[in-house]
């Protein structure tokens, strides 16, 4: 299950505590129900941008995005995500951790911290779920106010 958040104004950090707890609630333990999740995941979404962003004001704009998940321990992992908005465009690198909730073990948060923000790139945490072979999360960026919701297909070696 995805776990909808309500991302109003000063709220996403409350909202992050939140969910940091509840994936410690429980006892901290080697957890070998977690899926593996290791390779290159793809997909695309649109973005949607809030009304004082510099570039998109009030704009969605459609983004390519390949998560690399490169290390998984048990239920942690260690992730690179490259995206660009359009095809012609560079891509975006940015690194983060993540973790699986020990109590439901589909279910898994990754924070990432990527180059400095700038007009187009912010720190930012996902929440979602590893279903059915795919990748169901949703974005939540820090600085500006940006979010989006995408599936991702692992990427055949």
């Amino acid at each position: 299950m995805i776990r909808r958040l309500s991302l109003r104004a000063g709220a996403p950090l409350a909202a992050l505590a939140g969910i940091l707890i509840g994936l410690n609630a429980g006892p901290v333990a080697a957890d070998d129900s977690a899926p593996s999740i290791e390779g290159v995941w793809v997909g695309t979404y649109n973005v949607a941008f809030p009304r004082h962003h510099p570039v998109y004001p009030d704009q969605s704009v459609e983004t390519s995005m390949e998560l690399e998940v490169y290390r998984q321990e048990d239920h942690l992992i260690w992730v690179e995500n490259r995206w660009k908005h359009g095809a012609d465009a560079e891509w975006i690198v940015e690194h983060g951790t993540g973790a699986f909730d020990l109590d439901d073990d589909d279910t898994l948060i990754i924070t990432e911290a990527g180059p400095p923000p700038t007009e187009t790139a912010s720190n930012g945490f996902f929440v979602g779920e590893y279903d059915d072979g795919q990748l169901h999360l949703t974005y939540s960026g820090f600085e500006d106010g940006i979010s989006f919701s995408v599936t991702l297909d692992r990427k055949p070696q």
